[in-house]
C-alpha cells in the first residue's frame, strides 16, 4: 500500500487542527469579585435546599464587580453546585468551589443589567438531591 503526498498533508493538518482546538477549549482561569455578598443555603434532613437567606434577591453591582458566596448549612447540607449566567464564569467548572461553599467570579460586563435592576433565577443542586434544585433570584444593576 503506498501513501500518497496528498493523504500525507491532509493527515498532518488534521494533526494540527486538532492540538489548535485543544489549545484553544482550555477552562478559563477563576476570575475572583471585588466584593462577595453572603448567601446562605438551609438544607432539610433529606440532605435538599429548601431556601436562601437573605429570603429578598441580592442586589450585585455590575460597575462594582460584585460576586456571591454561597455557603450550605443545616442538618443535612451537602455539596453544591451553582448556575447562573450573569456572572463571567457561567459553566460550574469555573465557580470557585469547596465542597459546601462556592464562590462566584464577577458579573460580566456584558450581562443585561439597567439603573433599577433586571431579576434573574439562578439554580442550587445539592450534591445529595439532584432531584430537588431551589431556584432564588438576584438582581442584576448597573
Amino acid at each position: 500500500m503506498t501513501t500518497t503526498t496528498h493523504a500525507k498533508a491532509v493527515a498532518l493538518a488534521l494533526v494540527v487542527s486538532s492540538g489548535l482546538l485543544v489549545a484553544c477549549s482550555h477552562t478559563p482561569e477563576f476570575k475572583p469579585a471585588r466584593e462577595y455578598k453572603a448567601v446562605k443555603v438551609l438544607f432539610d434532613k433529606r440532605g435538599c435546599p429548601v431556601k436562601v437567606t437573605p429570603e429578598q434577591p441580592l442586589v450585585l453591582s455590575r460597575k462594582a464587580l460584585d460576586g456571591v458566596e454561597w455557603e450550605a448549612t443545616g442538618p443535612g447540607s451537602s455539596d453544591i453546585t451553582v448556575y447562573f449566567d450573569p456572572f463571567q464564569q457561567a459553566s460550574p467548572e469555573q465557580f470557585l468551589q469547596r465542597g459546601k461553599v462556592v464562590r462566584s467570579g464577577p458579573v460580566a460586563a456584558m450581562a443585561p443589567a439597567t439603573e433599577a435592576g433586571i431579576e434573574y433565577k439562578y439554580t442550587i443542586v445539592a450534591k445529595d438531591c439532584p432531584q430537588a434544585p431551589l431556584d432564588p433570584l438576584i438582581i442584576v444593576k448597573n
